[in-house]
């Protein structure tokens, strides 16, 4: 029997039962699909004369189909020859539309046809070349891009991953309508291994995607950075505090030894939600252009560090920060100064002579925290007086520490731009025995929606976190673990 394509595509469905299979051959199946479907039927045992070795098959299941769209597929001359491997000279970009657009370049040559045979051949040329010029576009945007992120240009480690977070974006906002880069999107998104839910019109982010987002941090928020971020299970944790040593005393014979015991005592970590929330264009949703993701991403990374800054540094946003805990038993003041330049070295070491015993074992934590114009105005004057400059120091032009101890930079702290009597302009200590920056593990959010703003043609991104500020040794006396440096008139 000489088979065809529609004679198969008659019979598939009987094979399949003949075997007891319940896999099925679409009508638009191409000749790999029907090589891989009969090799599996032959595998349950089925056997068709003329269709037994793959050369068969290929030859009889020869016909090309062409797609427009949801139910417009045609296919065309199905016992003529046509040179199928020319079909598959576009590049990975290439879609069902460019192939499409050169099935009919070769239709038109081989066989001498014209509009009339093919009435959908003008919209679907038009695909093709406008699918052509976009796959152009975006391989270009991805070079760039990927050039950009080998010079540390970006926000992400390359194109792959900007994609990504605006695929996972768009398809949140809009996965349950249709937009023109829903089926590039769900693609790119289901290839890296996450989940999309068709049915919920999201998608679940996985947990290497999150972890570069929270590393952003770091590289704005100083809170983070010097502090540390302590992990924590749920919304409240109780984190276990040393309190003093056992005592010794003096033996006698025949006299009770005295019972002593080290002391412990803890303290709360209560988590707070913050969140960021942007409206962009809603256009945007139609746009392949995959720096979107970075203003997204860093927009919302500066925001949230900012804030984080101004809590743990400035005690702003209703958490009790350092400003809050420091008092005048904490602080070393400066008197009879008309500028920041009026601090001394003996002003500056007198300042670092007040912290505790017990910071000698944090000395690997211990550093003095000002903003860099107070550096600059201070401490940068003392290098040569405070022992000289090191190698590094000679080389990078800055002096980075004073009397050993490392100066860090905090820029929501005062700027010492305009000098003003009573700011404090320093703080010295060991910040990560004296503090404690919690953040709830898996908490970190992105949320979006086309609807809430549809009257202003916006679509909505929400980001958000829950973190906790406890600094806990951070007191208004001589055991403070952070001393401040107040400057006065």
């Amino acid at each position: 029997m000489k088979w065809s394509r529609k004679s198969i595509l008659a019979e598939a469905d009987g094979w399949a039962k003949a075997v007891e299979s319940t896999e099925t051959l679409k009508k638009n199946a191409t000749v790999e699909e029907f090589v891989t479907y009969m090799k599996s039927l032959s595998n349950q045992g089925l056997v068709v004369k003329s269709l037994e070795t793959e050369a068969e098959q290929r030859n009889a299941f020869k016909a090309v189909v062409i797609s427009f769209g949801p139910g417009d597929d045609v296919t065309i001359n199905e016992d003529e020859e046509l040179d199928t491997a020319a079909l598959d000279e576009g590049d990975e970009d290439d879609d069902e539309a460019i192939s499409s657009s050169k099935a009919y370049k070769l239709l038109i040559k081989k066989f001498n046809l014209n509009t009339g045979n093919t009435p959908h051949m003008a919209e679907v040329m038009h695909a093709g070349k406008a699918r052509s010029a976009e796959s152009t576009e975006r391989s270009w945007a991805r070079k760039s891009y990927n050039h950009k992120a080998a010079n540390n240009q970006t926000v992400f480690a390359d194109a792959d991953m900007a994609e990504f977070y605006l695929a996972c974006t768009r398809l949140n906002s809009m996965g349950q309508r249709g937009y023109s880069q829903k089926r590039v999107d769900i693609e790119l998104v289901t290839k890296t291994g996450a989940t999309y839910d068709n049915s919920l019109g999201g998608v679940l982010i996985p947990d290497h995607f999150s972890t570069e987002m929270i590393e952003l941090i770091p590289s704005y928020g100083t809170a983070r950075e010097y502090a540390g971020v302590y992990p924590m299970a749920g919304l409240r944790e109780f984190v276990p505090r040393f309190g003093d040593d056992a005592v010794t005393y003096n033996l006698a014979e025949g006299v009770e030894a005295t019972e002593s015991k080290p002391t412990f005592d803890g303290i709360w970590l209560n988590a707070e939600e913050i969140g960021t929330l942007s409206l962009l264009p809603l256009r945007l949703l139609d746009n392949a252009a995959i720096n979107v993701a970075d203003v997204v991403a860093r927009s919302h990374a500066r925001s949230r560090a900012k804030f984080e800054d101004n809590s743990f540094w400035n005690s702003a946003n209703n958490f009790a920060g350092v400003s809050s805990k420091i008092g005048a038993s904490s602080t070393h003041t400066v008197s009879g100064a008309s500028a920041y330049t009026n601090v001394t070295v003996l002003d500056a070491q007198t300042f670092i002579s007040k912290i505790p015993d017990w910071v000698d074992n944090h000395t690997e934590d211990l550093a003095i925290y000002c903003h860099r114009s107070i550096d600059d105005q201070v401490f940068q004057r003392f290098g040569p007086g405070a022992g000289g400059a090191s190698t590094i120091d000679m080389v990078s032009g800055r002096i980075t520490e004073f009397k050993g101890i490392p100066i860090k930079h905090v820029n929501v702290m005062n700027n010492g731009r305009t000098f003003t009597s009573g700011n404090v302009v320093a703080y010295v200590g060991a910040l990560k025995a004296a503090t404690k920056f919690g953040e709830v593990t898996g908490a970190n959010k992105v949320m979006e929606s086309d609807q809430r703003y549809m009257e202003k043609r916006q679509w909505a991104v929400l980001s958000s976190t829950e973190l906790a500020i406890n600094c806990h040794n951070v007191l208004n006396g001589a055991e403070s673990g952070l001393w401040a440096l107040k400057v006065t008139s």
